[in-house]
């Protein structure tokens, strides 16, 4: 986490969810929208884009899902700005529609101190209780969404997660 200053994990001033990355239809992007429409929450989405996908017709149905208020899609953000969208998210949501090899992201958001709902396939399984929420199917998402929406979510440091980790550890003999 060199260079991303940490936050103390309070979750009391962040209001809004947050989808980071390559807006494409393996990354599920349309699927964090349609959730946080159907849970009527606030998110951002903080994308890149490959050239040849400026004129997709899938950028144009995200597009389209935005309305600017409720729903903002942020393109061509500065590094630091994303780390200011990151460390004020309430969670990020990922709907992966695909395993991620290695999901650098992630890293960067529980680096910030940012929770993350993810579904449990891939890299993101690397995902403990104490970092975030890996669900199986879209009520499994909604249910994480509205938890962390309505009660919040209680951030342990690396330190402290390892500590509980090592306390329930049975190492057998």
């Amino acid at each position: 986490c060199i260079g991303l200053p940490l936050r103390d994990g309070s979750m009391a001033e962040r209001s809004r969810f947050l989808f980071v990355g390559k807006i494409s239809q393996e990354k599920g992007v349309h699927l964090a929208i349609d959730y946080a429409k159907e849970l009527n929450v606030p998110l951002d989405i903080v994308g890149g884009l490959i050239a040849s996908e400026f004129d997709s017709p899938y950028l144009k149905q995200i597009e389209q899902a935005c309305d600017g208020e409720r729903i903002q899609l942020h393109f061509n953000v500065t590094e630091q700005e994303k780390i200011i969208y990151m460390q004020n998210a309430k969670a990020a949501v990922y709907p992966n529609q695909q395993d991620e090899a290695n999901w650098l992201t992630g890293r960067e958001l529980w680096c910030c101190g940012t929770p993350t709902i993810a579904y449990n396939r891939g890299s993101m399984m690397e995902i403990t209780p104490a970092m975030g929420w890996l669900v199986t199917d879209k009520a499994g998402f909604l249910h994480a969404m509205q938890d962390i929406h309505t009660r919040g979510f209680s951030f342990l440091t690396w330190g402290e997660e390892v500590k509980a980790m090592s306390s329930k550890t049975v190492i057998p003999r």
